[in-house]
């Protein structure tokens, strides 16, 4: 998903973050707890740098307005009636293995997200499994608050996640320049209690991941009922990343079908019962607009 809005990725390629000898540097040193230990201060302003700064001025593309869409139109199945008797098992999370925004920048909820009602925070969920640039955590004082979680957000046109225009923004809050700006004085910020450099609260390499997330993503797949044709979309995985490439096999083994969207096939092509080859950003509004299809001629029989 990131790697269409320009976020490099983190398969050991030439095109990731960690690629080339430069890259698997950064990776031993940056990418564990070695440089957060050893120079906090350091790894802070370098993360700021060549990770923060790329996710803040990147922006959401329409693969990730197609799934809020795809979360709305679920929504509106479930409380039309047409999904009776479901209840709650009719919601749709989005569980990602990225640790940038741009779910919730697109329409997902996360964490600190405020004004919402518990149930529609539920529909519209984010499940972080590697953890997220919106929180900082300080290794002595745990989670930290202060610092802007998204320096730049979107407006999404109005109607947009109904409209045949998905992804199509107007404006936005701040230029790159002035992105740039702020997250220059954020590489200052410590923690206030004891002037610690803080962390992002991501997993990095050789820690597990966050338990209440990862509970969060396996209470998801065992709701989903094969009876009533519920289908788990896997997007752009190389399904080789443990724990998280156990999620697909926990949906197989309860017979729950899998729509796979990827430009290349991964360990789970062969077992999916669908296979979409593309971009993610190609892929899901085209799938979006069939999922509308298919609705309409449903409300047309209806009437009938």
């Amino acid at each position: 998903m990131s790697a269409d809005s320009g976020i490099s990725t983190f398969r050991k390629d030439k095109n990731s973050f960690w690629g080339g000898i430069g890259g698997g540097m950064a990776l031993a040193y940056f990418g564990t707890q070695v440089g957060w230990t050893l120079t906090p201060g350091l790894a802070w302003a370098k993360y700021v740098d060549m990770f923060l700064t790329p996710i803040a001025v990147a922006r959401p593309h329409e693969g990730h307005y197609a799934l809020v869409a795809l979360v709305e139109e679920r929504k509106e199945n479930t409380e039309g009636g047409r999904d009776v008797g479901r209840g709650r098992e009719g919601e749709v999370k989005v569980i990602t293995m990225n640790v940038d925004d741009l779910h919730e920048r697109a329409g997902g909820t996360g964490w600190e997200e405020e004004g919402k009602s518990e149930t529609e925070k539920n529909w519209r969920r984010v499940v972080h499994l590697h953890g997220s640039v919106g929180r900082n955590i300080c290794a002595k004082h745990g989670l930290l608050s202060g610092l802007p979680y998204f320096p730049r957000k979107e407006e999404r046109c109005e109607g947009q996640n109904r409209g045949s225009s998905v992804g199509e923004t107007r404006g936005k809050s701040a230029s790159d320049s002035e992105v740039k700006q702020v997250l220059n004085e954020y590489k200052r910020f410590r923690c206030p209690s004891c002037h610690r450099a803080p962390r992002p609260d991501i997993v990095l390499f050789g820690e597990s991941l966050p338990q209440d997330e990862f509970s969060l993503a396996t209470r998801a797949i065992d709701r989903l009922n094969p009876a009533t044709n519920d289908a788990l979309l896997v997007i752009g995985t190389t399904g080789g990343v443990y724990p998280a490439a156990s999620l697909p096999e926990r949906a197989l083994m309860r017979g729950v079908r899998i729509i796979e969207v990827n430009m290349h096939p991964s360990p789970i092509s062969e077992a999916a019962d669908v296979f979409l080859q593309g971009r993610a950003k190609e892929v899901l509004p085209a799938l979006l607009e069939r999922v509308r299809e298919k609705r309409e001629k449903e409300k047309k029989g209806e009437e009938r």
